[in-house]
């Protein structure tokens, strides 16, 4: 189904962390963190969940049916 390797979306996955650490030097060095960036963050953890649950279904519980 997909045209994708699985470990292709790893890509998103190290974006995702480089901007968590972003995030956390921002807050550890005392900078005010605006509203939008945890938005953001919300909505990059609810995209990777959902594609995480759909690559696992397709590739590993699909095949054990």
């Amino acid at each position: 189904m997909f045209l994708l390797e699985p470990h292709f979306f790893d890509i998103f996955g190290a974006i995702g962390f480089i901007y968590i650490l972003i995030l956390a030097l921002f807050g550890l060095f005392g900078k005010r963190i605006p509203r939008w960036a945890f938005f953001i963050l919300l909505l990059m953890g609810i995209a990777g969940a959902l594609l995480d649950i759909l690559v696992v279904y397709m590739f590993y519980f699909k095949q054990l049916l």
